[in-house]
């Protein structure tokens, strides 16, 4: 396996640049936030991950969903 420091993922919301081991706890970050957060990954494919909460009265408590939207290749 061949290492590599390159920060090939991208943070389109924050404009920075991340390793690839990196950006998943960039991207937590967001969901601790309840953010809408937009992700370039190594491979060129852009996610917008949607961690805000979809029904602030739920009858179920502990209970969450993330959308998440494939935008496309860059």
């Amino acid at each position: 396996m061949k290492v590599t420091n390159q920060k090939n993922c991208r943070c389109i919301t924050c404009k920075k640049n991340f390793h690839y081991l990196g950006i998943a706890r960039h991207r937590a970050m967001h969901r601790d936030k309840k953010e809408v957060c937009e992700i370039t990954y190594t491979d060129g494919v852009t996610y917008i991950h949607d961690f805000t909460p979809e029904d602030e009265n739920t009858d179920i408590p502990n209970t969450k969903s993330v959308r998440c939207k494939m935008v496309g290749q860059v």
